[in-house]
């Protein structure tokens, strides 16, 4: 695997650049945090500043006014053409404001009283009439609306109440962007902020108008009767906030842009010498599957400072020792072994052989990189090996990981040898194949112990196969000679015998050994076989049904399409079919037997079922382990069909009764299954 390439397809990001990153992200969030607060801390300490000198100024500026002269002015005061006033008591009051202002230039008092309602106030002097007329209140403005404040500073100190430092900046904001979809969100986002509480207004605030920023602060003026008969107002010019604001920022920018790039190199190279070994450990893993490749450790756990990384390091080379160690033995062990043992990569190429296959295959064919799809296969196995290479090997997956195949191939002696051949699959944990592995097994001894075997049980089969055609030629010969020579002579000791025995007691024995004679003749060749299988099975199966009785009811199915089979075929189908009816009467106490099939030209199909006890029957077994359970009836069956070539099945179970079931055909079908 390429460095940098996952195998399970996944975008690779290095762990310096994932740290970078983070770290980073952090810093930078770290530095935009504290810069807000140091605006926040550096414009809160201006406000205060304001707040205290707007205190100062007002109590100083209420100590001098005449409340007598003002309620006087109020009354009977007359305004100039400008909106002000010409009266000596408005320029006496005036000239005092003035002379607070001279005092504390960014103040600028006014004199109110209270209003007719509630909701006004009254505007009787302003500073601002002989510095800045168009911003100025002329005598007696009545002013409305957001003047809760001023009425509250009747009563007693109170400050113009202000947003909060967020809802403030978002106001401003979306002041110059009126107009745009950013400046509607931007106020939307204020008022969300207010009304949530979550910025909500002060107590002291400053504002801005097209005039500037302020702070105002309202006080009650007395009588000298002690009554709060009007009001005394200072707008505070407080752009000194603003420029401690921007000073702030502009500091707190500057010290930004140097220590962050700063911060960023110093943590690269910091994090450059922490990741650096764990790259190195990377480096070294790649190398420990590839034996023919050194690993060394040095360098790695030298450091300065023992962490995770020297922990790991160690554990790692601890692991590549005992590795190697279990390498070595493990090749020791395979070399040893009998088994073909190959090792080699997707392409083919050989990363290990064990000894043995030297032994199988030569020299020549490690040189060749020869391996099971080398020369030397037998020419009859060539083409299905070839399949199983090219087709089942290419198959293989982590969830199928083997496959195997039996073959005969010539050893380097020219000797044939039998092989089964296992193909296994080596995958890593991403399902990617990095190797094959092939044992190869010589089955030479088996395989010819096995043609032994079999050329053992096919002489067998001919003894049997004669032995049971002599049985067969036997009793017909004996019924011959029984029919012929002895009941001929029952008959004539019948004719022969004197007076002297009773004619009834005679009679009787002679019906008695004629029966038993007919029997044993019948049992030992049936007169109606000669005819064809189908009248022989009718006519033993009637004469079966009349030797049981009543004691077991026989059921005959069998249809018939005018079939001729040679006399071997005949003979071994009926034997078969009556040595399953007398095990079904003799063993398996049915109440009935039934005979089934059909008989065709080309082929015979016969079921024997009954409803009798039954047995335990392991699914496919043959001749010979019907003769090692001691059922030597259904020995007798397996072998006859062997010998006409049939396919016998026998499904039984205890106490579900049994079905025995043949199949023949003419062309040989069955033997050949």
């Amino acid at each position: 695997m390429a460095e940098g390439t996952p195998g399970n397809g996944k975008r690779f990001l290095p762990l310096r650049l994932k740290l970078l990153l983070a770290y980073g992200s952090f810093f930078l969030l770290t530095f935009i945090a504290l810069y807000f607060n140091l605006i926040y801390a550096v414009t809160d300490h201006a406000d205060k500043q304001v707040k205290d000198d707007l205190v100062d100024t007002m109590t100083g500026a209420a100590a001098g006014v005449d409340t007598d002269l003002l309620l006087a002015l109020a009354a009977t005061g007359e305004p100039n053409p400008e909106g002000f006033s010409n009266d000596p008591r408005y320029l006496a009051l005036i000239e005092w404001l003035d002379t607070i202002h001279q005092a504390e230039p960014d103040a600028w008092p006014f004199l109110y009283l209270r209003g007719e309602t509630p909701e006004e106030i009254v505007i009787v002097v302003d500073l601002h009439a002989i510095y800045n007329a168009p911003h100025a209140a002329g005598i007696l403005q009545v002013e409305r609306g957001n003047i809760e404040d001023a009425v509250n500073g009747l009563e007693e100190p109170t400050f113009r109440h202000g947003e909060g430092p967020f809802v403030r900046q978002l106001r401003e904001w979306s002041a110059a962007n009126q107009g745009r979809w950013i400046g509607a969100l931007q106020s939307s986002m204020a008022d969300f902020l207010e009304s949530s509480g979550i910025d909500p207004p002060r107590d002291f605030g400053i504002y801005k108008d097209q005039f500037g920023r302020w702070a105002t602060a309202y006080m009650p003026l007395t009588s000298p009767t002690g009554e709060k008969v009007a009001g005394i107002g200072v707008d505070y010019q407080a752009d000194i906030v603003e420029a401690v604001r921007a000073d702030a920022q502009s500091r707190v920018l500057d010290v930004m842009l140097y220590s962050i790039p700063l911060g960023l190199l110093f943590l690269y190279l910091l994090l450059n010498r922490f990741v650096n070994p764990v790259k190195s450990l990377i480096q070294i893993a790649r190398k420990i599957p590839k034996e023919d490749q050194p690993v060394s450790f040095h360098g790695i756990r030298e450091t300065w400072m023992f962490d995770e990384v020297d922990i790991l390091a160690q554990v790692l080379e601890e692991m590549v020792v005992d590795l190697r160690k279990r390498e070595r033995r493990y090749h020791a062990v395979i070399s040893t072994q009998n088994t073909v043992v190959i090792r080699s990569s997707p392409e083919g190429e050989f990363t290990f052989y064990n000894q043995a296959y030297l032994d199988l295959r030569g020299e020549h064919a490690v040189a060749e990189q020869a391996s099971i799809t080398g020369e030397g296969i037998h020419p009859e196995d060539r083409q299905a090996a070839l399949k199983f290479l090219s087709e089942e090997v290419p198959a293989l997956t982590p969830e199928i990981p083997e496959c195997s195949h039996e073959m005969r191939i010539y050893d380097q002696h020219q000797r044939l040898r039998w092989m089964i051949w296992t193909v296994t699959g080596i995958y890593d944990r991403e399902g990617s194949l990095l190797e094959y592995q092939v044992m190869g097994q010589d089955i030479t001894p088996l395989k010819e112990t096995q043609q032994k075997l079999e050329q053992a049980n096919q002489r067998l089969r001919d003894i049997s196969r004669d032995l049971i055609t002599a049985q067969e030629r036997e009793r017909t010969n004996l019924a011959r000679e029984i029919h012929d020579d002895l009941l001929n002579y029952l008959s004539e000791i019948l004719l022969d015998l004197d007076g002297d025995v009773p004619a009834d007691l005679v009679r009787e024995t002679y019906l008695q050994i004629a029966d038993r004679l007919r029997n044993s003749i019948y049992e030992l060749r049936p007169p109606m076989l000669a005819y064809s299988l189908y009248h022989g099975l009718d006519d033993y199966l009637d004469h079966l049904q009349r030797r049981i009785k009543d004691e077991t009811r026989v059921v005959v199915e069998v249809k018939n399409s005018g079939s001729n089979y040679e006399q071997e075929v005949k003979t071994q189908l009926f034997r078969i079919v009556q040595q399953a009816c007398e095990n079904a009467v003799e063993h398996a106490g049915a109440s009935e037997i039934k005979v089934s099939g059909q008989l065709l030209p080309d082929k015979a199909d016969l079921q024997i079922s009954d409803n009798g006890r039954g047995f335990r029957w392991e699914g496919e077994q043959s001749v010979n382990d019907s003769v090692r359970q001691k059922r030597f009836g259904l020995a007798g069956i397996f072998e006859r069909g062997v010998i006409i070539g049939a396919e016998v099945q026998i499904s039984s179970a205890s106490e579900e009764g049994t079905c025995l079931s043949v199949r023949w055909y003419r062309d040989g079908r069955s033997s050949k299954k």
